[in-house]
């Protein structure tokens, strides 16, 4: 029994000495007694892969008695293991493991079920205890207690220790002994559950083990050597000294200054009271120094005896790079004279995080490519916060081709069988919600393909399907129709719906089947039965089977260890089911509490991966791993706060307050941050100290946000000691094509050269260009013909004659409605993409200006049709308030078919609803009195032509399709709906006037914009009521639905609701026969303005503003609609003649581009293209056109008067 000490600075050899002298011991006696290896739990890959290496490159060759040579590369003696396993062996060999293990998913959600039931017993911890974090803090304090031997007792005594020497505790006190209250109360229900259930944890098994360890087999005799270790907690000290009393021989290694002051001073002290009472060493090895002292004083206590210590003093690893031990002595402050950095030694300035990563990716390229004889795991990357680079370093080293391993623990929260679990409970407990459902179709396993997913999805969104019952077959229906939709739905869509109601069924039947709320769960344990069921139903084992031999055969190998190890913690002994099954055994059995624990467990997971190739870069953290000795590093974000790391203080037990209780306490627990700090730089020192050649420090001059960072202390002990300065790299030097190292990169710095017109490089940059345009590779090929169209300019898309036969065959009718003429008057590639195409945007219903539309339309056409009806038997001369009433009754009962689901879901349903019924009471009451005025009364409500679609009311009048014969010999049919047909009078001869609801305030017909083929509605609709209902159009008129108070210059002349003056703001606009007139109003008399119409007659009974007047001459008014069928017939043609070219127009402010849903595919550039330019028209000269263009004569326009001034002037 004894202890070897190994005391050096980095590579001085300490690991080699250990794996030599196991090398050695292996090959004398390959049979003997135990060899064991100790190292960190992360680090014990590392150790056996340098273990059998070393075997390979160092044992000689042997004999056979043939006379061949063999090499024995394994042992039957050696093991590689960390304190955790050491203490598992034991305990198994001793029997000292009763019962199933509490590992740290299962502690995790006992916990967070202690802090549940318990937490009306707590004092201060009982306002954080449902905070997200708390239980994995609380975690974390409660292992520190017990592993240095507190239990509710030892609490309970250390409270009575503090309230007695603080007779009138002050509140920070109070604090403490609060927090020591709720600690004991919790870790006695803690150690009480193991109890009870008979399990165990790591602590308790750790206890056991160390008083256990010298009546085992496996370290009688045993030779054993602990290496990598700069610290030991109280559980691998108490292992540690098991082990030095068990075993025939222990080598302990410390990475330490054999030469510091702290270790002379300690070793020269005969004293062992003395050794304690040093104070903590300073410096890079504050850390190690105080483990030394430590190892020492209790080797004292034990009566252990120190065989002997060696220092190695000789840096072996920088034996060709003196640089790099220079780098040693200015981080350890043992520097006194200058050493030229010789290359061995460079710094870095980079703009941000990513511009060092992709510094970093090139570096590793040009080291490994070309014949140098570097492989990739020869360069370590490392990083304080490897978490905020992780991503960066994964997707740009990806790019860059560099294989490579990250070295964390990967959160396994969205993986698709985590997901499912999780989304499988929330469906059943959350009542169906839609996100639920669609998380768990997302994840891949439900067994519904992903199209149909993509399609449920769809449907769920466009009907607003949340919560509602998946039981029941649905039936197809559109709450959102636009206002032409005319159609039966589609053979396309009956499918769609086919497919909808497939998928619903079987999710329904495969949660409702296992785990739906009809299945009775008497306790929390029978959740996890049926969990399992489900997984049974859904045959998930051979699901994952199959993903794991798709990314087998793919060479993931990551990949297959992340599906692999999932599994195994979900279904496995230990895993997620077994632990909640027998935690929950006995535990109520609602739907909430399985949920909550169920969750706790799953967010719990992490994956701990070895890496899966030998030759990769390895990229850890400054504090996790053993970072094997390699020819580079490089180190990045060495900035201030992370390299030294500040570390803050445990908001359980503060540092203060830790103070208090270890000097009150026979059991002292761990020091707080203070110490944290002091220790921090050993693991900056390990960091700058791994490479044998080369190494490269790195910093950015501002973080991923653009916030300002300082670099790190060592860069200016490095940049002062080298005298160098560092390599600057920015965002636009690494577009630079010399720094190009990717295929995008370098296609991209092409790309800029010919864009800023070939001026600088240009011998680089042509024969990059020569270069990339010859590659036949795909990649580059890809690339380029995404990269190139942004300096070329996208060609105008065309469709050649066969191509355009096919989306519009010759001996087929055209058949659409007005308004997607109307869009291809605007655009004909958006008409293009939005109806040949059938690209529309995802449709969701939501409280937006189309639903609001449609809910107007839908009260209005109800209220009318009451009106036909006779409800109202003397319309329009009724009561007002007959008329609200009327109104109310129809906004209650539409809202309930249109919008049964956002009265639910938006919270201001209730506050619109109030709104749109005040302003189509203003609209109704203004329509009462205007037709009072006038011999106009409505006949027909939603009047459809071209309709093959029974509505729930039939329409009072449905007419055939409008057909119209273009110059090409097509037929074009247009269907459509006209929101409302007055006539004059119900007789044989009675004329029409067209009415269109607009949801717009101010909506006028412009007929410049009829001339130019973007404004037809309302006019077909005035030929369609002509022609197919016989019937002459006096009138074609847009009726503005929203409500916004005009202002004149004095406040009181539009007067107030109730007046006609208040009504009369709200005017139709469109287009009136002049022969009409006095059958729309009565009032309307030479010399006179209309009251509730824009329009006047001069004294000669003239029309007067012509340019203004909606009244135009009966001649014009149907020179215009034969304009319009003109125009149809050109539009269609050239539609079917394949024009698909973007010829966006623009007229004024008004661009169909603004708010068009193509534009990331439309090569139109809306900043610099041309668009068509559409002159604002007068009235009278949009007539004069239209009548010019159908070849008919252009009679003289009449002249209109000027009108006077107050003075007699014009104006």
């Amino acid at each position: 029994m004894g202890v070897r000490l190994v005391l050096g600075k980095a590579g001085t050899g300490k690991t080699s000495l250990c794996i030599g002298e196991m090398r050695g011991a292996m090959r004398e006696e390959p049979l003997g007694a135990a060899l064991l290896l100790i190292t960190p739990e992360q680090g014990t890959f590392t150790a056996e892969r340098m273990l059998l290496t070393e075997a390979r490159s160092q044992k000689p060759e042997e004999k056979t008695e043939g006379g061949k040579t063999r090499a024995g590369n394994g042992s039957f003696r050696a093991q590689v293991l960390g304190f955790r396993r050491l203490a598992l062996l034991i305990a198994r060999e001793r029997g000292l493991i009763v019962g199933k293990p509490v590992e740290d998913l299962a502690r995790l959600v006992m916990l967070e079920e202690i802090v549940r039931s318990r937490k009306e017993e707590l004092t201060i911890f009982k306002g954080v205890a449902e905070r997200a974090g708390f239980v994995e803090q609380l975690d974390r304090t409660l292992g520190e207690l017990r592993q240095f031997g507190h239990t509710r007792l030892t609490i309970d005594t250390l409270i009575g220790e503090i309230q007695g020497e603080k007779k009138t505790p002050d509140t920070r006190t109070r604090v403490l002994i609060g927090k020591l209250r709720d600690l004991g109360v919790l870790l006695e229900s803690y150690s009480a559950g193991l109890e009870k259930n008979k399990d165990w944890d790591f602590e308790q098994v750790s206890v056991e083990a160390a008083k256990h360890a010298g009546e085992t087999k496996l370290l009688a005799g045993a030779q054993v050597w602990v290496d990598g270790f700069s610290a030991f907690n109280s559980l691998e000290m108490n292992l540690f000294k098991a082990v030095a009393q068990a075993a025939a021989r222990v080598t302990l290694t410390i990475c330490v200054d054999p030469d510091a002051r702290a270790v002379r001073e300690l070793r020269d002290t005969v004293d062992p009271k003395k050794w304690r009472e040093r104070p903590a060493g300073f410096g890079a090895f504050a850390r190690t120094e105080r483990m030394h002292r430590r190892v020492v004083s209790m080797l004292a206590d034990e009566k252990i005896r120190i065989e002997g210590t060696t220092a190695l003093r000789s840096q072996w690893r920088f034996a060709d790079a003196p640089a790099l031990q220079q780098v040693d002595r200015v981080v350890t402050g043992t520097a006194r004279e200058a050493v030229a950095a010789d290359g061995a030694v460079a710094l870095w300035s980079c703009s941000d995080p990513e511009t060092e990563v992709r510094a970093a990716a090139r570096w590793v390229r040009e080291r490994v490519i070309g014949g140098t004889g570097w492989r990739y795991r020869d360069i370590a990357v490392i990083v304080p916060d490897l978490e905020g680079y992780a991503d960066a370093v994964g997707r740009v080293f990806a790019e860059h081709n560099v294989p490579h391993f990250v070295d964390q623990r990967r959160t396994v929260a969205h993986h698709p069988l985590v997901e499912l679990l999780r989304s499988a409970v929330a469906i059943v407990q959350n009542d169906w919600a839609r996100d639920d459902a669609l998380i768990f179709l997302k994840t891949g396993l439900a067994g519904v393909d992903d199209a149909d997913v993509h399609l449920l999805e769809n449907y769920l969104l466009a009907h607003g399907i949340d919560h509602r019952p998946w039981g029941d077959a649905w039936r197809f229906f559109s709450p959102n129709v636009d206002e032409d939709a005319v159609e039966d739905a589609t053979e396309r869509e009956q499918e769609i719906l086919q497919r909808v109601n497939a998928a619903r069924a079987k999710v329904w039947g495969d949660i409702s089947a296992t785990i739906g709320r009809d299945k009775a769960k008497e306790h929390g344990a029978a959740w996890v039965a049926a969990l399992r069921g489900l997984i049974k139903r859904l045959d998930l084992e051979t699901k994952l089977n199959a993903l794991i031999k798709a990314a087998s055969e793919a060479r993931e190998a990551e990949l297959v260890q992340i599906h692999t190890q999932v599994w195994r913690q979900v279904m496995d002994a230990g895993g997620v089911l077994d632990t909640l099954e027998r935690l929950l055994s006995d535990k109520a059995g609602d739907v909430e509490t399985f949920a909550r624990l169920l969750g706790r467990a799953l967010e719990s997971l992490s994956l701990g991966l070895i890496p899966p190739t030998v030759d990769q870069v390895l990229v850890s953290s400054v504090q996790r791993g053993r970072v094997p000795e390699v020819r580079a590093v490089i180190v990045l974000g060495a900035i201030e706060g992370q390299m030294p790391k500040v570390v803050t203080e445990d908001p359980v037990l503060n540092d203060t307050q830790r103070e208090t209780m270890n000097e009150s306490s026979e059991f002292a627990i761990g020091g707080g941050a203070d110490r944290q700090l002091l220790e921090m730089p050993f693991f900056d020192y390990v960091a700058l100290t791994r490479a044998r050649e080369m190494l490269i420090v790195s910093c950015p001059v501002a973080d991923r946000e653009g916030k300002a960072v300082r670099p790190s202390r060592y860069i200016g002990m490095l940049r002062e000691a080298f005298k160098i300065e560092p390599v600057k790299f920015d965002v636009l030097e690494r577009e630079k094509l010399e720094h190009a190292g990717t295929v995008d990169e370098v296609v991209t710095g092409v790309a800029a050269w010919v864009r800023d017109g070939a001026k600088d490089g240009a011998a680089l940059a042509e024969g990059l260009y020569n270069w990339a345009v010859k590659q036949g590779d795909a990649v580059i090929a890809n690339t380029l013909g995404r990269v190139w169209p942004a300096l070329t300019g996208r060609a105008e898309p065309t469709l050649d004659a066969a191509v355009a036969a096919t989306f519009y065959p010759a001996d087929h009718d055209l058949k659409m409605s007005v308004s997607q003429l109307e869009k291809f008057a605007a655009c004909p590639l958006q008409y293009f993409f939005t109806y040949t195409m059938g690209l529309v945007d995802r449709e969701q219903i939501s409280l937006d200006t189309l639903s609001l539309g449609i809910l107007q339309h839908r009260i209005l056409e109800q209220v009318y049709r009451r009106i036909i009806r006779g409800e109202l038997p003397t319309w329009p001369k009724c009561e007002e308030t007959d008329l609200r009433g009327l109104l109310e009754a129809e906004a209650a009962r539409a809202c309930d078919e249109l919008h049964k689901e956002l009265k639910t879901l938006e919270p201001g349903y209730e506050a619109m609803r109030r709104r749109v019924v005040k302003s189509l009471g203003i609209v109704l009451e203004s329509q009462r009195r205007r037709a009072c005025v006038g011999e106009f009364r409505p006949a027909g409500v939603e009047v459809s032509f071209g309709s093959t679609k029974p509505t729930k009311d039939k329409p009072t009048i449905a007419l055939p399709v409008y057909e119209v014969i273009t110059p090409g010999g097509r037929s074009v049919k247009l269907r459509g709906k006209i929101d409302r047909l007055d006539l004059s009078n119900m007789g044989a001869g009675s004329d029409a006037a067209v009415v269109d609801y607009k949801s717009s305030s101010s909506r006028k017909l412009e007929l410049d914009k009829v001339y130019y083929g973007i404004e037809l509605q309302l006019l077909v609709y005035a030929i369609v009521i002509q022609k197919l209902a016989q019937k002459k159009a006096a009138a074609t008129m847009y009726v503005p639905l929203g409500v916004t108070r005009r202002t004149k210059s004095s406040k009181d002349e539009f007067g107030e609701a109730g007046n006609d003056d208040f009504y009369a703001q709200y005017k139709p606009a469109g287009m009136m026969r002049f022969s009409a007139k006095g059958q729309l109003d009565a009032n309307l008399d030479d010399g006179t303005k209309s009251t509730w119409f824009n329009a006047a007659l001069n004294k000669d009974g003239s029309i007067g503003r012509i340019e203004f007047s909606d009244l135009i001459g009966d001649d014009d008014f149907d020179a215009v609609l034969r304009y319009v069928e003109h125009k149809i017939a050109e539009m269609a043609d050239a539609l079917a003649a394949g024009k698909i070219a973007p010829a966006p127009y623009q007229s004024k402010k008004d661009r169909p581009c603004d708010g068009c849903a193509y534009v990331s595919v439309c090569p139109f550039d809306r900043i610099e293209g041309a668009y068509r330019q559409l002159p604002k028209l007068k009235r009278t000269e949009a007539v004069k056109r239209m009548r010019e263009a159908i070849g008919e004569p252009v009679p003289e326009a009449p002249v209109e008067k000027p009108k006077r001034g107050k003075k007699g002037g014009a104006t």
